[in-house]
């Protein structure tokens, strides 16, 4: 098993002292397990949904160390602030092996409810969990896993955790904090690496409006502006001419509805800078964190017959630009291609 970045920083974060290594340990053999007996099967209970295995967790897992990373490297350069150097101290930058652990550990939980079918997966979690978490885990941190995963997914679901901080083991940790960081990563996990873009032809027309969203993005990673070092999501995509104003199918909640491929898209779109706010509010509360201020699009129209790019659109979601704005703004380079 390859060991990620953020596995990597755990793994050192951890051996600053013995006792913390229980938390890598747990968390390592919870996810050899869950990997090789659970995740191959959630296709079996989803057929043809978007992966949520093993691919799934550890593109979350890249992100979150992308958002994270100044966070976890004791680095003279990225700790301004007093007290910074002190894991355990709430004033610190960087964050604790026992947040890491919880964060880490319900990761690898979060969509296990998916075996139980997709509908309400994140309230199914428990039906695995509740099995294995008192084997794995002391009370404390049964409780605070089950829940920041469970609030991955559900409108306002961080809302529901009722702590913004709380004292364990001598530590500080964040559990809104913790839970806006997972559901903000896993919302980030909707590229082409998502889906089978080589049976992309061959899919249940019902599910083609979410592949379509995938298949048109090349990439979702965070980039840096400025001497400030501004943070922001890029989105590198394309999108055939012939599909901008298709008509594709869509589930929803047991019925079968029809969109248009530039808007579905749009609305995708729309609903990672959605959750990037929603998500704000809780990750300004810890370690003097900022998420990122903007969505930035860099869309290009696409010809498959000639391989060639017909218009680029570069476009930014941010506070007060969305849905609305973009199609205002760039109406007239959509028209080109309407009917």
């Amino acid at each position: 098993m390859d060991i990620l970045p953020i596995e990597d920083a755990f793994l050192k974060i951890c051996s600053e002292k013995s006792e913390y290594l229980e938390f890598y340990h747990i968390y390592f053999a919870t996810k050899f397990i869950l990997q090789k007996h659970y995740y191959p099967y959630i296709k079996d209970a989803n057929p043809y949904y978007t992966d949520h295995g093993i691919g799934h967790i550890n593109r979350i897992s890249d992100r979150l160390f992308d958002l994270l990373k100044d966070h976890l490297l004791i680095q003279e350069e990225t700790t301004p602030y007093p007290n910074a150097n002190a894991r355990g101290s709430k004033g610190s930058k960087l964050l604790n092996a026992y947040e890491l652990y919880l964060l880490m550990c319900s990761v690898l939980w979060h969509d296990i409810g998916n075996l139980y079918g997709r509908t309400k997966h994140e309230e199914k979690i428990h039906k695995l969990f509740d099995k294995a978490k008192n084997f794995l885990h002391d009370e404390n941190s049964s409780e605070w896993i089950g829940k920041i995963a469970e609030a991955h997914s559900g409108v306002k679901a961080i809302d529901k955790i009722g702590f913004e901080s709380k004292h364990d083991r001598g530590l500080p940790y964040y559990p809104r904090f913790l839970a806006a960081l997972l559901r903000f990563s896993d919302e980030l996990d909707e590229d082409k690496e998502r889906i089978g873009e080589r049976v992309y032809e061959n899919l249940p027309k019902e599910q083609e409006a979410y592949w379509f969203f995938c298949k048109c993005n090349d990439s979702i990673h965070i980039e840096e502006e400025g001497e400030f070092r501004i943070q922001k999501i890029v989105v590198e995509s394309k999108i055939s001419k012939a599909d901008l104003f298709r008509k594709l199918k869509k589930e929803k909640d047991g019925t079968i509805e029809e969109v248009i491929g530039i808007e579905e898209y749009c609305r995708r779109i729309n609903k990672i800078n959605e959750e990037r706010k929603y998500c704000s509010l809780y990750l300004n509360k810890a370690h003097y964190f900022k998420l990122p201020e903007k969505v930035e699009i860099l869309l290009c129209i696409y010809d498959l017959d000639q391989k060639t790019c017909l218009e680029k659109i570069d476009f930014v979601y941010d506070n007060t630009n969305g849905y609305d704005e973009f199609f205002r703004e760039n109406d007239k380079i959509l028209d080109k291609y309407r009917g």
